[in-house]
């Protein structure tokens, strides 16, 4: 029981940077895409 729970918390500790990435790439998506609209 307690090695499946640190192989979760290992599971969620290398998920999180890639969520991390996901998220960042998507917001400057948006921003990049509202300057574009915005200059033109």
């Amino acid at each position: 029981m307690r090695g499946n729970h640190e192989k979760i918390m290992r599971d969620r500790l290398l998920t999180l940077p890639v969520v991390v990435a996901l998220l960042v790439s998507l917001v400057y998506c948006q921003i990049a895409g509202l300057s574009e609209a915005v200059r033109v």
